[in-house]
């Protein structure tokens, strides 16, 4: 009750207690270190709750600390050469610039050495666990110039995002400050995977999917081929056309997942990267039952070695599902359960891509249903959810590994 009166105290109907204490903390988070974010703010959300009211100067307040820090984490990093500023902006153990959007260039670049015989496949060493198509785009490539190029887009569109954000969901923005500050999210951009933009390519696919469904396909289809997972959107929407009886995206998704599969075969025929390459499964950072499974055979059950054979029992698990599901394929399943169209396809989504091991920064995919869960006011959802996006990766404080 004591921590109910504190955080509606008001000043002048701009500015409440709660909300100045937030605007601290994040502030210090922001401007000195972020390397204490999961504990400051998992005990201030424990101690004084999710809900209050924002008034237009907090949400502006809450904004711009949001712009400041990525500002701070990509403009001033690299335009001072402030190696310092960039190790500020995310937890100790987690340094190099943006290291998994370089390997990716590199790729690229190292596809058109080969492709136009300046170099050959032994010099150019290829990057783990992608798609097939990966190792087939080439480009000359100019790797400082193109990050610096994203970067300055990246930005541009973080700002424009924050604005429309912070606009349309005014009441949430301090857990929208939170979400967009989460490690979770940090960890996506400080690595910049392109995880990253196959969450905005499926936004698109995702969204009225009935609409130029072959388009949407397709490009799902390629980000599929890029880097595996979003398989899980073909299978995703192969069960939606099963549920919805809609035999278009059912026939067009199943062709897909076809081309994915021969695809796959035939790329591993020559190259079995996909299989051997080690996954994450360090519990402080990874998610996943294939990481679990490392995780528990290695260190505990004490085999270092058949830990990929777990999956099979998954496999068959979620197989089960799909058969049941299509036993009683003339329930209305949309009509008993309260569950949008992405909603669906991102579960299913993670699903698939829970089956196997992952960096804590993939589950950055469920913002977008945690501000569907802001908009319905389906507190429960997005308690739970923002919570998990706070401790995920879990901070070396902690000392979990």
């Amino acid at each position: 009750m004591v921590y109910e009166k504190i955080r509606n105290i008001e000043f002048q109907n701009n500015f409440s207690l709660y909300n100045i204490f937030l605007i601290i903390l994040i502030s210090y988070l922001v401007f000195n270190s972020y390397f204490f974010f999961a504990p400051i703010i998992l005990t201030f959300l424990i101690f004084f709750g999710f809900d209050t009211k924002v008034s237009r100067v907090e949400r502006y307040i809450y904004q711009c600390l949001v712009i400041i820090f990525y500002v701070k984490k990509f403009i001033f990093s690299f335009t001072l050469d402030n190696f310092n500023i960039w190790k500020s902006t995310f937890y100790s153990s987690y340094e190099p610039y943006l290291p998994d959007f370089i390997l990716v260039l590199k790729q690229i670049n190292c596809n058109y050495l080969i492709s136009s015989l300046k170099s050959n496949s032994n010099e150019c060493s290829s990057v783990d666990g992608y798609g097939p198509l990966l190792y087939y785009l080439n480009l000359p490539l100019n790797i400082e110039i193109v990050t610096e190029v994203y970067i300055y887009v990246l930005l541009v569109g973080i700002i424009l995002f924050s604005r429309y954000i912070f606009s349309k969901y005014e009441n949430y923005s301090h857990l929208l400050t939170i979400t967009l500050l989460s490690p979770t999210l940090n960890l996506l951009l400080h690595q910049m995977n392109i995880d990253f933009f196959f969450l905005l390519v499926a936004l698109y696919c995702m969204r009225n999917i009935e609409r130029k469904t072959i388009l949407k396909s397709l490009l799902i289809l390629f980000i599929s081929l890029l880097k595996l997972h979003p398989v899980g959107i073909i299978f995703g929407l192969i069960i939606y056309g099963v549920i919805k009886k809609n035999r278009k995206i059912l026939i067009v998704n199943l062709i897909s997942f076809i081309v994915f599969i021969s695809s796959l075969i035939l790329f591993l025929i020559n190259q079995n990267s996909l299989l051997t390459s080690p996954r994450p499964s360090g519990m402080e950072n990874s998610i996943g039952f294939l990481s679990l499974s490392q995780y528990l055979w290695i260190n505990y059950i004490k085999i270092t070695g058949q830990y990929r054979d777990v999956l099979i029992i998954y496999i068959f698990l979620f197989s089960l599902l799909f058969v049941i599901i299509n036993q009683n394929k003339n329930e209305d399943y949309f009509k008993n359960i309260n569950i949008s169209t992405y909603e669906l396809l991102t579960i299913i989504w993670l699903m698939t891509s829970y089956l196997y091991a992952n960096y804590d920064y993939r589950s950055a995919y469920l913002i977008p249903i945690l501000i569907i869960y802001f908009q319905s006011g389906r507190k429960k959802e997005y308690t739970t959810l923002l919570l998990f996006l706070v401790v995920s990766p879990i901070n070396p404080i902690f000392n979990i590994s």
